[in-house]
Order: structure tokens, then C-alpha cells, then sequence
């Protein structure tokens, strides 16, 4: 991603949105928004809205057998026949949230034509579509394909997978977009300004603020609130910003541990540098000491990369 890139992921199943915003928080990013939507949602209220989609598409499961019994003991045909019918109404909805020019890369963990090259062959017949091929290097171990390239496991160090990128030539039979919310957005809470205490632990200076109901303070950079306005007010599950932390009362202010991976974290925060021994103490939430006089909330780093805050606290004798 470029600096004034901004990325939208979406996942409309509770437990794997969960791990979808862990796994945003731990990269630190703050230009992205989460969704927990359907596509077919997306593409009512964003229609030809993004420049590059990913479809990770669900799918049989036939590049993981070697590593997950389970993906053995749950394939059948019927399963292969529904993943088809699932993925192409995915791809459909896919290509009403992409503007002409954009670029589409879909992407299983499946090994059968059906859902992959017989897709991707669909969406060119269709029309408005072309494929975009890539330069692979033979020595990659990689399989170039009718239509897309092939990862087999016995070929290269990974699991099974198959990639295709489509560009979309023409703007399609485009659906009327729902009128974009005027008001906040219900699912992250009420504009604001967050009390001196907490601006102290956040360099950014463009922001704006949000406060949950929970009283969590959000901080979405400038540029998101923005570029991004139609999807923040978005009437769907969209969220932004980065979650800063909370008032324990009116002058103790306690860090969330987002901010601390962050990039808007203030480098004016202290940093403890761990060795590995006590980074994996602080990660199995183990105490350790320090022989530095510090009170308050600083962050632990193992090699200038944050794990996350302490809290110090000073006692009789030097910690």
C-alpha cells in the first residue's frame, strides 16, 4: 500500500472478523476500515467504489490436505458444487463494487477447474473482463495455468493455491446506491475530543475523534475521514480508526493495546526494550522488572518492535 492508500476488509463470519481485526491490529496500519458484511451488501450501498479487490474466495479446501485432516474428512462433491455456486455470486458482486480500470484477484486453496479457472473463464465470456497475466519466474516452482497460475505443495515450500487477476474493461449494469448516512455511525459512536491525557499518546495531529459507547476513544487519521466519509457513514458494519483507549476516570487515562502496535503511537511514549527472555514473559502477561524509575504506561519492544504496554509501577526499591 501506497501512503495514501487506503484498505477496506471485510468479513461477514463474527469468529473470522474477530481474527481479521487481530490481524489488522497487529500490522499497525490505521488507513483501514473493517466491514462485517455480505458482498452482495456492499455492492447495494458501494457500487464501483474500490480500485483493487481481493476475493479470497471459500472454496473445498483441496490445497490443504496435506496439513488438515479435517479439510480430507469435509470434502465431498456436493461441497465442491456449492463452493462453485457460492464464488460465482461472490465474483458477480465483486465486479459491481469495482470501477472500470480496476483490478480483480481471486484466489482459493483448491486444486478443481470448477472453481477455479471454469470461474474465471465465465467472467471473461461475459464480457467488460480481460486477464491480467503476471512474469513468472520458472524457477518459482510456480504452474502458469489456462487462465491464472498454481501453487502445488510438492512444487514450492507452501500449501495449495491458485490465483487469477481479471481488469474490469467496462462499467457494468450498475445498481442504484443506497443514499450514503448523513449522521454517525451507530456501530463506533459520537464525535468528540478526547481529554489532553489521552492527545499525549498519539502523534498524529489530523484526526477525528470518536467516542463508543463503552467510552473507548477512537482516532481516525484525516486522510481515512476523508477519502472515506461514504464508508464511514455507511448504514453497513464498517468501522475505521485506531481504538486509542479509554478514561478510568477523569485524569487516569489507560492505553489500548491497538495503539500500541500502531503507527500513530507518540514516539514521545517510553520504551522498555525487552530481551527475548522477557518479551516472552510479558507475552505469557508475566511480570518483570526493570532497573529504570518509571511510573506509568510505556511499551514493551523486543528489537524495536512494539509487543505492547506495560504498566510500571515504582516501588521502595529501584524497578
Amino acid at each position: 500500500m501506497g501512503d495514501h492508500d487506503i484498505l477496506v476488509a471485510n468479513e461477514v463470519h463474527p469468529n473470522r472478523h474477530a481474527i481479521l481485526f487481530e490481524n489488522l491490529t497487529r500490522w499497525g496500519n490505521p488507513l483501514t476500515l473493517t466491514s462485517r458484511c455480505s458482498a452482495d451488501q456492499l455492492a447495494a450501498v458501494h457500487p464501483e467504489r474500490f480500485d483493487i479487490i481481493l476475493v479470497d474466495a471459500p472454496c473445498s479446501g483441496e490445497g490443504m490436505f496435506r496439513k488438515d485432516p479435517v479439510a480430507v474428512h469435509q470434502w465431498d462433491m456436493d461441497l465442491v458444487y456449492k463452493c462453485v455456486h457460492r464464488q460465482r455470486e461472490m465474483l458477480a458482486d465483486a465486479l459491481q463494487l469495482l470501477r472500470p480500470g480496476g483490478y480483480l484477484i481471486y484466489s482459493t486453496c483448491t486444486f478443481n477447474r470448477e472453481e477455479n479457472e471454469d470461474q474465471m473463464a465465465q467472467l471473461i465470456r461475459q464480457g467488460g473482463c480481460e486477464e491480467v497475466r503476471a512474469e513468472i519466474d520458472p524457477n518459482w516452482g510456480i504452474c502458469v495455468s489456462d487462465h491464472g497460475i498454481r501453487c502445488y505443495p510438492h512444487l514450492l515450500q507452501g500449501e495449495g493455491i491458485y490465483m487469477c487477476m481479471i481488469r474490469k474493461t467496462t462499467a457494468g449494469d450498475r445498481l442504484s446506491s443506497a443514499p450514503a448516512s448523513r449522521g454517525t455511525n451507530r456501530h463506533m459512536g459520537l464525535p468528540g475530543h478526547p481529554p489532553a491525557a489521552i492527545l499525549e499518546f498519539v502523534d498524529e495531529h489530523s484526526i477525528q475523534w470518536v467516542q463508543g459507547k463503552d467510552q473507548q476513544w477512537r482516532a481516525i487519521p484525516e486522510l481515512v475521514a476523508q477519502s472515506a466519509q461514504d464508508l464511514i457513514n455507511s448504514p453497513l458494519d464498517i468501522q475505521s480508526g485506531v481504538i486509542v483507549g479509554k478514561m478510568k476516570t477523569n485524569t487516569v487515562f489507560i492505553p489500548d493495546h491497538a495503539l500500541a502496535l500502531s503507527s500513530m503511537c507518540s514516539t514521545g511514549v517510553a520504551r522498555f526494550e525487552l530481551d527475548k527472555d522477557d518479551a516472552l514473559r510479558f507475552l505469557e502477561k508475566g511480570n518483570h522488572s526493570f532497573l529504570r524509575c518509571f511510573n506509568g504506561y510505556p511499551v514493551n519492544q523486543l528489537s524495536g518492535t512494539r509487543a505492547g504496554w506495560a504498566k510500571a509501577v515504582l516501588s521502595d526499591s529501584t524497578t
